[in-house]
């Protein structure tokens, strides 16, 4: 997770949602500044391997992830992941 607005909201939106009662997950292709928030804030984080930000695998493992943890509901705030876990959610 790089430095950047939409990382920033992720490390302060997804604790609040956790400290609300909810059950939250965060799929991340790359680490960041804010991951260690992320992870002290008892946000359950998952990283997706991939060899680059454009790897067509992070679909399939994205998918992968979502039939093993069943989300009823997949948000995304960046266009490029927009199509990777719409992808994903199609495919489950």
């Amino acid at each position: 997770m790089p430095v950047g607005g939409a990382e920033r909201q992720l490390s302060i939106l997804a604790p609040a949602q956790v400290r609300a009662g909810d059950e939250v997950h965060v799929a991340h292709v790359h680490g960041g500044e804010y991951l260690a928030d992320i992870h002290q804030s008892g946000v359950s984080a998952h990283a997706i391997p991939s060899s680059c930000n454009h790897d067509p695998l992070i679909a399939l493992r994205r998918a992968r992830l979502f039939r093993r943890i069943r989300p009823d509901i997949v948000q995304t705030w960046l266009p490029q992941m927009d199509v990777f876990a719409g992808a994903a959610a199609l495919m489950t």
